[in-house]
This record gives structure tokens, C-alpha cells and sequence, in this order.
């Protein structure tokens, strides 16, 4: 006759397991371009981070349509700006700094939305200095991909897990000396790594390392024609959002296709 195993009251030590993720390439290998065909906007602005002001800044370079950036920031910009155009890719920049009126109007204007979120005046990246929009969606991804593989060597990464327009310069301000305003305790700007706020592995909207939003769907790929197969799709916007057009993750399909892509400091 077999008999039935009896479970013993065992007590098992509570083991915590962590994910040891690749921090990536750091960032600011490039060196910044020369302004002297751009326009300087002279005057007075505060920069905020987390509702405190934090510095000003007296000179902002125009760097196309009439879009603002802090001149400690403009050269490495305008440096990555060229070498996109020079690969065929057509990078642009769709926002860039704002000032404290303007965050006020667009803050005012989006209170009966419910679909998009605007930072408190005072709250918003594009006041710190060091924040720009690009036009990611063009170009059938092709201009993400191209800022995934190369934006860390000018000095920017992505900072918000489900924004893939949104990017930050964190890098060594190369040939520059490091402004004062970007030392203030409060932001402590330091040079960091590809993927220090973004992780390479995530899923948009945990709560945790994807942050607490998913991509919204009218920036899903399959939104802007990839196929409806694509993971932004089946996931709700729960997605790692370093996921291309091509429903492929980037930093695996550059392993394979350059394997020392993050290691380039031209």
C-alpha cells in the first residue's frame, strides 16, 4: 500500500532576490559644437527642480524654430543635432527650456484634461536646464533608435520611463567648465550612466523601476503604424519602453549588430 507524503512544518529563511542590472555606457564622451552661427537670448531666468529654485541662467541659444536651451547645454545639443543630420537622421528638437510663465500657462491650460499630465510650475524638468523633447516618433522610429544609440555619448539619457520624447543631459560637461546652478545640493548634477534612471530592464507603469505610468496609447508604436502585434499593444502600455518601432529591444539588436556600440567616443 503506498502512502500519502506528510508536509513537514518546515521554516524557510526569507531570501530577498535582486536584479543586477547593466548600468550601461556613461555618458558625455563628445565634445560640444561651436554656437557662433546661433542666436543668443540674453536676460534673467530661474532654473527649479522639485519646487525650489535652484540658479539662474542669463544667456538661452536658439537652436531652430524658435526653440530655447540653456547655453551650458546648447553645445552638446547642437554637436548631436549634427552628427544626427549627418547620418541622414532628422533630429529636431520640440521643446526645451521653459520658464516659469510658460510652465504657469501650459499648467492652467491642461486643468480639464484627464488624459495628459503637466507638472506644477516649479515641478517641471524643462525648468531644471538640462531638458529637451525630441521628435522621436518620425522617421517610423528610426530617430529613436538612433538617439538610443548614440544620445549617451553627447551627454543625454532618458530620465521618465514612459516618455520616450523626454531627454536630460547628465553628462561630464566635456571641454566646459560645470556651472554653478548645476552643482546646487538639491539637484546634484553629476555625470551618470546610460540607463542610471531609466533601466534597461523595466515595464512601464510597475510602480518600481517602470515608474508609475504606462506609455500612454497615443504614443504606443502601433498608434503611430507599427503592427498591432507590437508589444506597447499587447502589454496596455506596460511595455520596457527601450522597445523600437520594430517591436525589437534596442540595446539587445546593437549588442548584436555593433557589439561596441557603447564603448564609441568619436
Amino acid at each position: 500500500m503506498s502512502q500519502v507524503p506528510r508536509i513537514l512544518n518546515v521554516k524557510l529563511k526569507k531570501t530577498n532576490f535582486y536584479t543586477i542590472q547593466d548600468p550601461g555606457p556613461f555618458t558625455g564622451v563628445a565634445s560640444p559644437a561651436n554656437l557662433n552661427d546661433y542666436e543668443i537670448i540674453r536676460g534673467t531666468y530661474g532654473l527649479y527642480y522639485r519646487g525650489g529654485k535652484i540658479g539662474t541662467v542669463y544667456e538661452l541659444v536658439n537652436i531652430g524654430n524658435n526653440v530655447l536651451v540653456t547655453k551650458d547645454i546648447a553645445g552638446y545639443l547642437v554637436a548631436m543635432l549634427q552628427e544626427a543630420q549627418d547620418s541622414g537622421i532628422n533630429l529636431r528638437v520640440t521643446s526645451g527650456f521653459r520658464t516659469m510663465k510658460h510652465q504657469l500657462e501650459l499648467f492652467q491650460g491642461n486643468q480639464d484634461s484627464s488624459t495628459v499630465f503637466v507638472a506644477k510650475p516649479g515641478f517641471n524638468h524643462h525648468q531644471i536646464g538640462i531638458a529637451v523633447d525630441f521628435n522621436v516618433n518620425d522617421m517610423e522610429g528610426r530617430v529613436y533608435e538612433w538617439l538610443v544609440k548614440n544620445a549617451y555619448r553627447f551627454g543625454f539619457i532618458r530620465t521618465v520611463p514612459n516618455e520616450r520624447w523626454h531627454w536630460e543631459y547628465w553628462g561630464s560637461w566635456a571641454e566646459q567648465q560645470q556651472p554653478e546652478w548645476s552643482k546646487h545640493k538639491r539637484l546634484n548634477h553629476k555625470q551618470l550612466s546610460m540607463f542610471s534612471k531609466v533601466p534597461r530592464i523595466h515595464s512601464c507603469g510597475d510602480g518600481g523601476s517602470g515608474g508609475k505610468f504606462p506609455v500612454s496609447e497615443s504614443h504606443w508604436w502601433t498608434t503611430l503604424g507599427a503592427s498591432g502585434e507590437h508589444t506597447d499593444a499587447s502589454t496596455e502600455g506596460m511595455t520596457n519602453s527601450w522597445i523600437g518601432f520594430s517591436n525589437e529591444f534596442l540595446p539587445t539588436k546593437f549588442d548584436r549588430e555593433d557589439p561596441h556600440w557603447g564603448t564609441k567616443k568619436f
